[in-house]
């Protein structure tokens, strides 16, 4: 799945590979470390694809995304 994230370049086929390899990861990853495991990162991991194709090859706008949710995310009030 890294592979295809960090191309320069990327074509829609290996978008929609991408998607698919990050859905199985994350679904894998729930089945192997339980629910209270999974991460707000893991569902953003999901919206990375949209960007993908919004935006270009992730070396455009590397971490804009996943900043601006973990500065919503830091507003919430929690626990610790």
């Amino acid at each position: 799945a890294c592979y295809y994230i960090t191309q320069r370049e990327i074509t829609q086929e290996e978008i929609n590979k991408e998607e698919i390899l990050l859905e199985r990861y994350c679904k894998m990853f729930e089945r192997l470390y339980g629910e209270s495991s999974v991460t707000p990162n893991h569902h953003l991991h999901l919206h990375l694809m949209d960007g993908i194709r919004n935006f270009g090859p992730v070396h455009s706008f590397w971490c804009y995304a996943f900043e601006r949710y973990n500065g919503m995310f830091g507003q919430f009030r929690h626990s610790n």
